[in-house]
């Protein structure tokens, strides 16, 4: 009778050496499947409109741009139609211009951290570790409000490092935490080629003058238009 004992025992000793695996990226790849999965692999841009209530302000009506692989960015804020604020990040420089007129460039060391680290948030490079580095660590589980959730931080590349909080039962994200800062994300829908967003997000620094409230209303994947990321010269 041929003998199993032998195949036995090395499949046991590969299993007993076999490394763990590592929680973070399980993390990651049970949030990039519950979000979509392969379909992000076919998203070059994120464009998306709807509208943001800030103190004293309800239904500010914004439209934002995203270049999902190169974290490049520009948002345009409306009022009453006219334009009442531009800012973008072209992947060297942030800039900022007021109603239609030229933009103030800068390339402050620390704000372009912050502004990578901002640009990493809302472009969901999370879901692309390979293309976008970054360092992750499982920092176990938080309770916030009465609900339990999987804390995961990442510092990318040059940038700040932020915490990402996902909801265990349904492996989306939840909330955001860097720097006395934090989104609360919520309302998800699936969109465009199959891949989901929050519509609902709100954004504090712990100073009620500075609270907002997102409400995306619309989202197409395509990629973005040429010359959108870079600062207006008039």
């Amino acid at each position: 009778m041929r003998s199993f004992a032998l195949p036995l025992a090395l499949l046991l000793a590969s299993c007993a050496t076999a490394p763990a695996r590592d929680p973070a990226r399980v993390l990651l790849t049970q949030m990039r499947a519950a979000c979509g999965g392969d379909a992000w692999d076919s998203v070059d841009g994120w464009h998306e409109t709807g509208t943001a209530d800030l103190p004293g302000m309800p239904g500010v009506a914004y439209e934002t741009w995203h270049d999902i692989r190169t974290l490049k960015s520009a948002t345009v804020n409306k009022v009453n139609g006219q334009v009442m604020r531009r800012v973008g990040f072209d992947g060297v420089s942030y800039w900022r211009a007021s109603g239609a007129g030229p933009a103030e460039v800068g390339r402050d060391p620390q704000r372009l951290r912050r502004q990578r680290r901002d640009a990493y948030i809302s472009s969901f490079a999370f879901f692309f570790p390979d293309r976008f580095p970054a360092a992750f660590e499982h920092l176990g589980s938080r309770t916030y409000e009465g609900r339990i959730y999987d804390v995961l931080k990442a510092t990318p590349e040059d940038s700040e490092r932020v915490e990402i909080w996902v909801d265990p039962a349904t492996h989306r994200v939840a909330r955001f935490v860097a720097e006395g800062e934090y989104a609360d994300l919520s309302d998800y829908e699936t969109f465009d080629v199959g891949v989901c967003s929050a519509t609902t997000g709100r954004q504090s620094d712990g100073n009620p003058a500075h609270d907002l409230v997102l409400h995306v209303e619309t989202v197409e994947t395509g990629p973005a238009p040429a010359g959108i990321f870079a600062p207006p010269t008039d």
